[in-house]
């Protein structure tokens, strides 16, 4: 199991990111977290001020992808 410890994130309206960094950094991780690819067993993600806890596919409606 990999797992991540304090990675906060905050994205502005409008912005697009990536996210970089070293081979086993976690960047897949954190992008699976987010889109529900991977258990989150601590902590909570939030979208629009919301707990994210939709279905991937209601996510792109969002305005949430994950472009592997």
């Amino acid at each position: 199991m990999v797992g991540l410890d304090k990675v906060p994130v905050g994205l502005g309206q409008d912005e697009i990111v990536a996210i970089m960094g070293p081979n086993g950094a976690g960047k897949s991780t954190v992008l699976k977290a987010i889109m529900g690819l991977a258990p989150v067993v601590a902590g909570t993600i939030y979208w629009n001020n919301q707990e994210l806890d939709s279905e991937t596919y209601e996510m792109v409606a969002q305005g949430i992808s994950f472009v592997p």
